[in-house]
This record gives C-alpha cells, sequence and structure tokens, in this order.
C-alpha cells in the first residue's frame, strides 16, 4: 500500500513520513500522470489548499477554484481507482462559536469564508462517496502551535516579537480557548487514519482547552529562550470565537490511552 498526499511541502505536508509520496495538484485535480501511478488499495491525502481567511479573502475566486471545485475533481479521481482512501483535510472552525468542545456530530456554523469553503469540500466529498462512505475520511485540523507557520498565524507573531520585527508586544484577545497541537502530533493521528482505515468524520485534535495566552507561554518555553516570557503583552478580552476546542471521541476508541505521544516542536 502507498500512501500519496497532496500539499506534500505545505505547512502540515512538510512534516510528513518520507515514506509518503507527493502528488502534483491543482484546479484540475491530480495531475494526470500522477493519478495513473495510484493503484488499488493505496491511501490519498488531500492537504493542499488556500489555507486561512486572509488568503482566501485575498482572492476569493482562486480560494473557490482550490478549496470547492478542484476538491471535486479529486473526489471523483480517487473514486474512479477501485478501493482507494480518501483523507480529505478539512478544520475545526467549521462548528463555529461554541461553549464546549465539538463531536463529530455537533452542527457546522462557519463564520469565515475560509471555514465556508472547506465545509463546501467536505460536502463535494461526501457526495462523491456517497456510496462509498467506508473509503472516505474527513479530518477536521484544530489550531497550530509550531515553528515556521504562515505570516498572519499566531506562532509567527510571537516570533516576530521575539526579535523585534513588531512595533508593538501585545497578544491581543488572550483569553480565547483553543486546541493547539504541533504538525508532528497531527501527523501522528492522520498515520493512526489511514494505517486504521477510520472512515467519516474525525477531529484531529488534543482535546485540551489551552488559552492564547497559556499556548504562547508555552510556546516560549519550548524555544528555550530566556527571557522570551516576560517580552510579550497580552491584552485581556475575546474575539467573535472565543471557545474552539474539540473532542477526540472517536479518535481514543481505536487506541488505548496515552498512544498519542506530545512530540517536541
Amino acid at each position: 500500500m502507498t500512501i500519496w498526499a497532496t500539499g506534500a511541502n505545505g505547512i502540515i505536508g512538510s512534516k510528513l513520513p518520507q515514506y509518503v509520496k507527493p502528488l502534483i495538484f491543482n484546479s484540475n485535480g491530480i495531475e494526470i500522470n500522477m493519478l495513473h501511478q495510484i493503484q488499488s488499495g493505496d491511501t490519498v491525502v488531500h492537504l493542499a489548499a488556500v489555507v486561512g481567511e486572509a488568503k482566501c479573502k485575498q482572492n476569493p475566486g482562486l480560494a473557490t477554484d482550490i478549496n470547492v471545485l478542484a476538491v471535486r475533481k479529486l473526489a471523483e479521481q480517487v473514486l474512479s481507482v477501485p478501493n482507494v482512501q480518501l483523507i480529505y483535510a478539512s478544520t475545526g472552525h467549521v462548528y463555529g462559536p461554541a461553549n464546549s468542545p465539538r463531536t463529530e456530530s455537533d452542527m457546522t456554523n462557519p463564520q469565515t469564508l475560509y471555514a465556508e469553503l472547506k465545509l463546501r469540500g467536505e460536502i463535494e466529498v461526501q457526495k462523491i462517496f456517497s456510496i462509498e462512505k467506508n473509503r472516505l475520511s474527513i479530518t477536521r485540523i484544530f489550531s497550530i502551535l509550531d515553528r515556521d507557520l504562515a505570516f498572519n498565524s499566531l506562532p509567527s507573531r510571537v516570533l516576530r516579537i521575539l526579535n523585534n520585527q513588531e512595533d508593538s508586544k501585545s497578544i491581543l484577545n488572550s483569553d480565547d480557548v483553543r486546541d493547539f497541537q504541533t504538525r508532528a502530533e497531527i501527523i501522528l493521528m492522520l498515520e493512526r487514519i489511514w494505517s486504521s482505515k477510520i472512515a467519516g468524520v474525525i477531529n484531529v485534535c488534543s482535546s485540551s482547552p489551552m488559552s492564547v495566552k497559556e499556548a504562547c507561554l508555552d510556546f516560549v518555553h519550548k524555544l528555550e529562550i530566556p527571557g522570551a516570557a516576560g517580552i510579550l503583552k497580552f491584552e485581556p478580552g475575546v474575539s467573535a470565537m472565543p471557545y474552539l476546542v474539540g473532542n477526540r471521541e472517536k479518535l481514543n476508541l481505536l487506541n488505548s490511552p496515552g498512544t498519542f505521544e506530545h512530540r517536541k516542536l
């Protein structure tokens, strides 16, 4: 069995194990010559996307083409190869505002263009695989706390502050509660999903609520930069989405407690 992945050079994809083979993905889906290499029993992990609200709003037409229309084409291509599993990477932001951990059966209520497009992508792949649901996994990934992320991400801003590249040292809405993971932790869970061939909607999360302030302090602690925590200034308050935490019950049913090890940055 071969594991294939789109977006292998992206934020999450760059941390995939070396045995995972990259796929070229564009507005027409998987590049046709590469599609012909996929064989029965393989798995395709779809990570490629226009990621984040800022990029989606910057070019909503392109974001729709890549995150919705091309996803439909990719799903049709994967379905055409017998017994191939598709893992579609979505986001926990499809759930919208909440005050308790989100489970896979909860209603969705996207509040941003990015979340709306990822949910539309979910709907497209579910339609394509409606007859063979056992071949489809929709993974809703929550917040990432790691190095080398997008410019607008929280960790990137923290690093810019520590490197004196920001005029303001303040972290706004520091009381927001999120579900943070490193990319290595996310990859570990994706490995469990394709190894177990688990289908359906799956929360890829820690199930551990952490405020933005706590996350930032944990991040700088792992960076091991002396005095870094004292540089950051935390502004109290919450955003329009004060709480977004996932419930990992579905994944935990497959594995004994403690099997999801935590990895360093």
